[in-house]
Protein backbone atom coordinates (compact mmCIF):
# COMPACT_ATOMS: atom_id res chain seq x y z
CA UNK A 1 0.00 0.00 0.00
CA UNK A 2 1.66 3.27 -0.84
CA UNK A 3 0.80 5.97 1.83
CA UNK A 4 0.54 8.59 -0.53
CA UNK A 5 -2.29 10.78 -2.07
CA UNK A 6 -3.84 9.44 -5.78
CA UNK A 7 -4.04 12.94 -7.74
CA UNK A 8 -5.79 11.73 -10.12
CA UNK A 9 -8.60 11.26 -7.79
CA UNK A 10 -11.03 14.34 -6.34
CA UNK A 11 -11.71 12.26 -3.08
CA UNK A 12 -7.87 11.17 -2.27
CA UNK A 13 -8.09 11.32 1.21
CA UNK A 14 -11.06 9.21 1.83
CA UNK A 15 -9.49 6.86 -0.73
CA UNK A 16 -5.97 6.60 1.15
CA UNK A 17 -7.88 5.99 4.27
CA UNK A 18 -9.32 2.79 2.74
CA UNK A 19 -5.97 1.92 1.33
CA UNK A 20 -4.27 2.45 4.52
CA UNK A 21 -7.11 0.27 6.75
CA UNK A 22 -6.41 -2.30 4.53
CA UNK A 23 -3.23 -3.01 6.07
CA UNK A 24 -2.94 -1.50 9.64
CA UNK A 25 -4.94 -0.78 12.37
CA UNK A 26 -6.93 2.45 13.26
CA UNK A 27 -6.02 3.82 16.36
CA UNK A 28 -6.93 7.20 18.31
CA UNK A 29 -4.65 10.14 18.95
CA UNK A 30 -5.73 12.37 21.87
CA UNK A 31 -4.48 15.62 19.42
CA UNK A 32 -6.15 17.60 16.76
CA UNK A 33 -4.17 16.62 13.56
CA UNK A 34 -6.29 18.03 11.25
CA UNK A 35 -9.17 20.64 10.54
CA UNK A 36 -11.46 22.11 8.18
CA UNK A 37 -11.61 25.13 6.68
CA UNK A 38 -15.13 27.13 5.77
CA UNK A 39 -13.30 29.60 3.22
CA UNK A 40 -11.74 27.01 1.05
CA UNK A 41 -11.06 28.05 -2.31
CA UNK A 42 -8.56 25.64 -3.53
CA UNK A 43 -9.59 22.76 -5.57
CA UNK A 44 -12.54 21.83 -3.70
CA UNK A 45 -14.05 25.14 -4.74
CA UNK A 46 -13.74 23.98 -8.76
CA UNK A 47 -15.81 21.07 -8.37
CA UNK A 48 -18.35 21.59 -5.07
CA UNK A 49 -21.27 22.24 -7.32
CA UNK A 50 -20.57 19.54 -9.05
CA UNK A 51 -22.50 16.47 -7.08
CA UNK A 52 -19.54 15.27 -5.75
CA UNK A 53 -20.95 13.48 -2.58
CA UNK A 54 -23.14 10.77 -4.26
CA UNK A 55 -20.48 10.58 -6.63
CA UNK A 56 -17.72 9.50 -4.59
CA UNK A 57 -19.77 7.37 -2.18
CA UNK A 58 -20.71 5.48 -4.87
CA UNK A 59 -17.35 4.71 -6.16
CA UNK A 60 -15.84 4.27 -2.76
CA UNK A 61 -18.72 1.57 -2.44
CA UNK A 62 -17.81 -0.34 -5.92
CA UNK A 63 -13.68 0.34 -5.08
CA UNK A 64 -13.86 -0.93 -1.04
CA UNK A 65 -17.58 -2.07 -0.70
CA UNK A 66 -16.80 -6.15 -1.04
CA UNK A 67 -14.01 -5.84 1.32
CA UNK A 68 -16.19 -4.44 4.01
CA UNK A 69 -19.94 -5.82 3.51
CA UNK A 70 -20.57 -9.55 3.03
CA UNK A 71 -22.75 -11.34 0.47
CA UNK A 72 -26.55 -9.87 0.69
CA UNK A 73 -25.33 -7.09 2.42
CA UNK A 74 -23.02 -5.61 -0.29
CA UNK A 75 -25.45 -6.53 -2.68
CA UNK A 76 -28.29 -4.23 -1.31
CA UNK A 77 -25.63 -1.56 -0.45
CA UNK A 78 -24.27 -1.24 -3.94
CA UNK A 79 -27.60 -1.12 -5.69
CA UNK A 80 -28.65 1.71 -2.60
CA UNK A 81 -25.46 4.29 -3.60
CA UNK A 82 -25.57 2.80 -7.65
CA UNK A 83 -29.25 3.69 -7.26
CA UNK A 84 -29.09 7.05 -5.18
CA UNK A 85 -25.66 8.27 -7.91
CA UNK A 86 -27.87 7.58 -10.97
CA UNK A 87 -30.79 9.47 -9.49
CA UNK A 88 -28.68 12.44 -8.71
CA UNK A 89 -27.31 12.16 -12.33
CA UNK A 90 -31.10 11.80 -13.60
CA UNK A 91 -32.10 14.65 -12.30
CA UNK A 92 -29.05 16.86 -13.55
CA UNK A 93 -29.66 15.32 -17.48
CA UNK A 94 -33.24 17.27 -16.65
CA UNK A 95 -31.93 20.20 -15.30
CA UNK A 96 -29.20 20.65 -18.14
CA UNK A 97 -25.78 20.53 -16.39
CA UNK A 98 -23.14 22.17 -17.79
CA UNK A 99 -20.56 20.17 -19.69
CA UNK A 100 -17.97 20.61 -17.05
CA UNK A 101 -20.52 18.86 -14.80
CA UNK A 102 -20.74 15.86 -17.53
CA UNK A 103 -16.81 16.20 -17.50
CA UNK A 104 -15.99 15.50 -13.63
CA UNK A 105 -18.69 12.54 -13.24
CA UNK A 106 -17.14 10.81 -16.70
CA UNK A 107 -13.87 11.32 -15.44
CA UNK A 108 -14.47 10.53 -11.94
CA UNK A 109 -15.85 6.65 -13.10
CA UNK A 110 -13.23 6.48 -15.10
CA UNK A 111 -10.41 7.06 -12.62
CA UNK A 112 -12.23 4.15 -11.12
CA UNK A 113 -11.99 1.99 -14.09
CA UNK A 114 -16.26 2.67 -14.85
CA UNK A 115 -17.50 4.36 -17.64
CA UNK A 116 -20.63 6.56 -17.60
CA UNK A 117 -23.41 5.21 -20.06
CA UNK A 118 -26.10 7.83 -21.22
CA UNK A 119 -28.20 4.77 -21.55
CA UNK A 120 -28.09 4.15 -17.68
CA UNK A 121 -29.44 7.24 -17.12
CA UNK A 122 -32.14 7.13 -19.53
CA UNK A 123 -34.61 5.81 -16.77
CA UNK A 124 -33.53 8.38 -13.98
CA UNK A 125 -34.02 11.45 -16.06
CA UNK A 126 -37.61 10.33 -16.77
CA UNK A 127 -38.59 9.72 -13.30
CA UNK A 128 -36.79 12.69 -12.49
CA UNK A 129 -38.75 14.13 -15.56
CA UNK A 130 -42.28 12.73 -14.19
CA UNK A 131 -41.80 13.97 -10.29
CA UNK A 132 -41.23 17.62 -11.61
CA UNK A 133 -44.81 17.00 -14.02
CA UNK A 134 -46.24 15.24 -11.24
CA UNK A 135 -45.76 16.89 -8.06
CA UNK A 136 -46.44 20.52 -9.07
CA UNK A 137 -46.45 21.38 -5.06
CA UNK A 138 -42.90 20.35 -5.20
CA UNK A 139 -42.04 22.22 -8.57
CA UNK A 140 -43.59 25.11 -7.80
CA UNK A 141 -42.13 25.54 -4.52
CA UNK A 142 -39.11 25.31 -6.01
CA UNK A 143 -39.40 28.25 -8.58
CA UNK A 144 -41.46 30.50 -5.90
CA UNK A 145 -37.65 30.00 -4.04
CA UNK A 146 -35.61 30.59 -6.47
CA UNK A 147 -37.48 33.46 -7.44
CA UNK A 148 -36.75 34.83 -4.09
CA UNK A 149 -33.02 34.45 -4.44
CA UNK A 150 -32.68 35.83 -7.69
CA UNK A 151 -34.43 38.87 -6.11
CA UNK A 152 -32.38 38.96 -3.59
CA UNK A 153 -29.15 38.62 -5.10
CA UNK A 154 -29.53 38.27 -8.84
CA UNK A 155 -30.29 35.10 -10.96
CA UNK A 156 -27.21 32.91 -10.11
CA UNK A 157 -24.80 31.92 -13.04
CA UNK A 158 -23.35 29.18 -14.19
CA UNK A 159 -19.78 29.18 -12.46
CA UNK A 160 -18.86 31.51 -10.36
CA UNK A 161 -16.43 34.07 -11.16
CA UNK A 162 -14.07 32.10 -8.24
CA UNK A 163 -14.37 29.22 -10.34
CA UNK A 164 -13.17 30.97 -13.73
CA UNK A 165 -10.40 32.77 -12.16
CA UNK A 166 -9.15 29.71 -10.59
CA UNK A 167 -9.92 27.05 -13.88
CA UNK A 168 -8.70 28.32 -16.78
CA UNK A 169 -10.16 27.08 -20.28
CA UNK A 170 -8.33 23.38 -19.86
CA UNK A 171 -10.20 22.93 -16.43
CA UNK A 172 -8.75 20.18 -14.45
CA UNK A 173 -11.15 20.33 -11.02
CA UNK A 174 -7.88 20.35 -8.59
CA UNK A 175 -6.71 16.71 -10.52
CA UNK A 176 -5.52 15.59 -14.18
CA UNK A 177 -7.84 14.91 -16.83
Amino acid sequence: VSPCFRSELFFDDADLCFRVLRQWKLGFVHQVLAFIREDNDGAFAAFSNFDYDPAYRYLLTMAYGAEIFNGQEWQQVKQQRKSLYYRRLGRALVHGKSKRYWDFHRKAGRVMGYELRYSALIWPAILAGLSIVCNPKATLTRIIRQTNRWRKRGPRRRESARNRAWAPEEETYGWDM
